[in-house]
């Protein structure tokens, strides 16, 4: 029997026994029969209250008594209070189920919240939520990453976004909270200027905030959100940091500026030396006698001077626009190239940097491309310059080392073994421990404007020598690199050039026969003439299609082609080589040019065909190579 029938018939029980009580009472005169019937329902009106059965009371009594008004009183009171005990005990049974079945529910939604916090917080990508007045219900952990907000601050309220964008009155409303009051296409068609457009139904715009002097770019995508009904009931946004995919497109779009300047600086270079060249064989062209006076000497000299100054400026124009990365590594001795890297160098130097170099003399000699030197020299200074706003001193220093296993760091994979360390220091503002680790990842920079790639070309240029380096730097007390590069040999020897001019000789017997092949008039007839006074007889060509047909009608004579490379017209000196070699293969060819030597000019000369000849080059520079062609 289920519990709410015992308890009705425990009622039934008690309203028969009160009528018998009463009956005998009548009887026997007696009250006592009259408190069986109460017992039991004080018994059901317990049973109802806690709706379970704990048992049956049984109160019996023995002695009787009479029935009088009172007792008839005491029934009827009995009747009503019976019927007052049912509809109470159900009404309060109704309410104890309320309340219990709200608690469960309010207990199933809390769960649900979290369950759905959590879901969110488990999302990558920083998204939150707002309901229909504004308020944020959602905002995972991501969000709390990419800005800096706790969720404890945001949630309940509407998003204050101010901390964002500390340069604005007030921060611009989010997507959001637009989509509350205005459809996707609304907010399209007005704040189309700023930016925002339509992608499947979301509104999406990109913006750019602060968080702890940090720019961050991020593309925010929203939408709306509807319950089954289609009763909008919030809207959802999430964020994309794209910082680094947009000083990506950044800085591919300064190197393709830096590229075309680079091609017109080599076109510059390229022209500036065939201008030094015509200067050049002009001064050694003059006969010695005219040369007898002092003072025109020294006016000669000095004009010879500038030619090879101009040369060298033309020189480290061409590596730093990356023109000689082609060429292969050789042994060079970081001294000479910072010697000539600092005439350059100190034009970029502001009036408040006091800049020294300790250059420490027998240096070893290391395998590299002064290109990659004056790189990574650049790069280091320019970056201490940096971090000296209110000015003070960089100094660069070269020293001979040896390093044991224990005084290289592991990760860098290189060997104990003999160093020349190449230190620039500055008296900057330095840097702390975290900043340090990450200075050669690549975009990553401590200023409010992009940057990041200087140390990283650097840290690139260095290993790709075989070396490592190593960062010295504190706040507030400077900052040193030291860039560790394996040396080659404790001493190195090294021939002079001879810069002499060659003494005019009276004829000569003939000593070949020449084809040269130059666009620059002038310097076509002073080569031309220089060869002939040596005994050559040359064949003049201004482009590759008249060289080819000269070197057709008199192949057989032609001894040896001097040829510029950057000829005009569609066959240039690459072509032109090519043509000459499928026709006589034993031909010496000497390859002059204001460019660096190319891999396709390597490849000629690995066949032992071509030698090459920087502009601007002296006639005695010319003379060798004739001289060693005859000589083999």
């Amino acid at each position: 029997m289920k519990e709410p029938e015992v308890i009705a018939l425990i009622l039934i029980l008690s309203t028969f026994l009160q009528l018998a009580a009463a009956t005998m009472a009548f009887v026997y005169g007696k009250r006592a029969f009259q408190r069986v019937g109460w017992t039991l329902l004080c018994v059901a009106f317990v049973l109802m209250i806690a709706r379970r059965i704990v048992g049956l009371l049984e109160v019996t009594e023995d002695s009787a008594g009479y029935l009088v008004v009172e007792e008839l009183i005491a029934l009827s009171t009995s009747l009503l209070v019976l019927v007052g005990i049912c509809y109470m005990g159900k009404s309060f049974q109704a309410l104890v189920s309320t309340v219990e079945m709200e608690k469960k529910i309010r207990e199933k939604e809390q769960e649900s919240f979290r369950f759905m916090q959590t879901l969110f917080d488990s999302i990558p990508i920083p998204t939150f939520a707002v309901d229909t007045g504004g308020r944020v219900i959602l905002w995972n952990r991501a969000c709390e990453k990419l800005t800096g907000m706790s969720r404890e601050g945001l949630l309940g309220r509407k998003p204050d976004f101010s901390p964002l964008y500390p340069e604005r009155e007030s921060p611009p409303p989010t997507l959001a909270e637009l989509l509350i009051t205005m459809t996707p296409e609304e907010i399209a068609e007005k704040f189309k200027r700023s930016g925002v457009w339509l992608k499947e139904g979301a509104v999406v715009v990109e913006t750019e905030f602060s968080v702890e002097d940090s720019v961050k770019a991020v593309k925010l995508i929203a939408g709306r959100i509807y319950d089954e009904r289609g009763v909008i009931r919030g809207a959802i946004q999430t964020a994309q940091d794209v910082t680094s995919e947009r000083r990506m497109e950044q800085y591919l779009r300064t190197f393709q500026k830096l590229e075309a300047v680079g091609r017109l600086v080599l076109g510059i270079a390229h022209d500036f030396r065939n201008i030094l060249m015509i200067v050049q064989a002009a001064t050694e062209l003059i006969p010695e006698d005219r040369l007898e006076d002092e003072a025109v000497k020294a006016c000669m000299a000095e004009v010879r001077q500038a030619v090879r100054r101009g040369s060298d400026l033309c020189t480290h124009l061409m590596r730093f626009a990356g023109s000689q990365d082609k060429e292969e590594k050789q042994p060079i001795f970081l001294n000479t190239v910072l010697v000539e890297w600092e005439r350059t160098f100190r034009r970029l130097l502001r009036e408040n940097i006091h800049f020294r170099m300790d250059l420490a003399p027998d240096l070893w000699a290391v395998n590299a491309r002064p290109g990659q030197i004056e790189r990574i020299v650049t790069n280091l200074a320019l970056n201490a310059q940096e971090a000296i706003p209110d000015g003070g001193s960089i100094v660069v220093r070269t020293e001979n080392v040896r390093l044991r296993e224990r005084d290289i760091p592991p990760e860098s994979g290189v060997k104990a073994g003999r160093f020349v360390r190449l230190t620039v220091e500055d008296t900057g503002v330095g840097m702390d421990e975290v900043t340090r680790k990450r200075i050669f990842e690549p975009f990553f920079s401590t200023k409010v404007r992009p940057g990041g790639m200087g140390l990283y070309v650097v840290y690139s240029e260095v290993r790709s020598l075989g070396g490592f380096i190593d960062v010295r730097s504190e706040p507030g007390k400077g900052t040193a690199f030291d860039i560790y590069l394996p040396a080659l040999c404790s001493e190195c020897g090294g021939v002079a050039d001879d810069a002499g001019v060659p003494k005019p000789d009276g004829p000569e017997e003939k000593k070949g026969c020449v084809l040269l092949v130059e666009d620059e008039v002038p310097l076509r007839e002073m080569l031309a003439e220089f060869l002939a006074r040596k005994g050559f007889t040359v064949h003049k060509a201004g482009d590759g299609r008249e060289a080819l047909e000269i070197f057709e009608s008199i192949k057989d004579a032609v001894d040896i082609v001097i040829a510029d490379l950057g000829l005009p017209g569609e066959m240039d000196g690459y072509v032109l080589i090519d043509g000459i070699l499928s026709r006589k293969e034993n031909i010496k060819i000497v390859v002059m040019t204001g460019y660096a030597v190319e891999k396709k000019g390597g490849a000629f000369t690995d066949k032992g065909f071509v030698e090459v000849i920087n502009k601007p080059f002296s006639m005695a520079d010319v003379m060798r190579l004739l001289e060693k062609w005859r000589s083999s």
